[in-house]
């Protein structure tokens, strides 16, 4: 009964346990438009705070709010420099980011908020098909620099 009692009793103990922190820190949240996930209300390539919205807007500020750490949103352009910045800074950090085996120990990761599918796409009239990526290789494929699909 005695041991069964200690456990019980380690168990409450430590389901009230919580990590504190500095009720001071604060961190910077840095994002691009990315619709449905994140996006500028205004359609620009800068946005801050409560002009910002999207599916992932929405449970950053959920999580942080249950967390109770202060934080500030920035969305901006380009992608590599808000990257560069979250990788460069304390305190700084990227949402939404494709988890790469490259960029995995490069971060403390949540997530994930949904699927990322990466496509190719043409124009309809187009009579290019491919039955592999590789046939793509011969084909001159757009993206914007430093975007994990590039």
């Amino acid at each position: 009964r005695s041991l069964l009692f200690a456990l019980l009793a380690t168990l409450l103990l430590v389901g009230g346990a919580r990590a504190e922190t500095d009720p001071d820190y604060s961190m910077v949240l840095l994002t691009e438009n990315f619709p449905p996930y994140n996006m500028a209300i205004n359609g620009k390539n800068f946005a801050q705070e409560d002009n910002i919205d999207g599916i992932a807007v929405d449970i950053v500020r959920e999580m942080f709010k249950r967390a109770g750490i202060k934080y500030s949103l920035t969305l901006r352009f380009p992608w590599d420099r808000i990257y560069k910045l979250a990788l460069e800074k304390p305190g700084y950090g990227v949402f939404v980011t494709a988890r790469l085996a490259e960029r995995e120990d490069k971060f403390k990761w949540v997530g994930p908020i949904g699927p990322d599918d990466w496509v190719l796409l043409a124009k309809g009239d187009s009579p290019i098909t491919l039955g592999s990526l590789d046939e793509a290789k011969k084909y001159r494929i757009g993206a914007y620099k430093g975007d994990a699909i590039a």
